[in-house]
């Protein structure tokens, strides 16, 4: 389907305001989890003696929630992932300070394949606005009162560009405020949205399990293969 120049000038628009959509903007493909910028939430299993999942499902019901001691001598693990989370505290809090703007979020689930020009895409389809806060020596994050979950803008508009769909703003102006937030329902309201709005994303099963796995650093080669054109999942 051929773009009218209006859309094609909207887009341009829109993507000159973005960083460079083909290869280094982060929120578009992510390679690998820089260790002062990143955490990868399934590090974060069980050091409040639940899985990971359950700190996606307190994000999605808008609920604090307690991730981890700040220092702990029986629990190595529990250490080494709060000296990560005081690194991310820092870099937010230094970001606000010297912008005035608060970044930190929480990406979630990850979507990966090609578009249809075999641009690759490794990156969350939402993200959760949140802080990082010390209380009574305990982790905990909170989300944002001032901010609230939206889709990665610059995947959807990535994947008009590429696809060369129309953009479609309903889904760039979503809240999600109307959704249910119990994580099932929601999981349930966000694939109909997908399938409402056209956007081609294998929406299956395995979205629906109450699990997250590991986050993989591979080189853009390596993540390649096996990748089929046009195929998101």
């Amino acid at each position: 389907m051929a773009l009218s120049d209006q859309t094609k000038k909207l887009l341009t628009t829109y993507l000159r305001r973005l960083t460079n959509l083909s290869g280094n903007n982060r929120s578009l493909f992510l390679a690998r989890l820089t260790a002062d910028q990143f955490v990868d939430v399934q590090e974060l299993s069980q050091l409040n003696g639940e899985p990971a999942f359950s700190i996606i499902q307190a994000l999605i019901s808008e609920k604090p929630k307690f991730i981890c001691p700040v220092l702990d001598s029986r629990m190595e693990a529990a250490n080494e992932a709060s000296k990560k989370l005081k690194k991310l505290q820092r870099i937010d809090q230094f970001i606000f300070d010297e912008r005035g703007s608060k970044d930190l979020h929480v990406g979630w689930p990850i979507v990966q394949g090609k578009l249809k020009d075999d641009t690759v895409v490794r990156c969350p389809l939402l993200f959760f606005p949140v802080t990082l806060t010390v209380q009574n020596n305990q982790w905990w994050l909170e989300p944002r009162e001032d901010a609230g979950i939206t889709f990665n803008k610059s995947f959807l508009l990535a994947y008009a560009f590429y696809n060369q769909v129309k953009p479609t703003e309903a889904l760039m102006d979503e809240t999600f405020e109307d959704i249910d937030r119990d994580s099932t329902s929601f999981r349930t309201a966000l694939y109909q949205l997908l399938q409402k709005h056209e956007l081609e994303l294998n929406f299956n099963s395995d979205n629906f399990r109450d699990e997250l796995t590991p986050f993989v650093n591979l080189k853009r080669e390596e993540f390649e293969q096996g990748l089929k054109t046009g195929e998101l999942k």
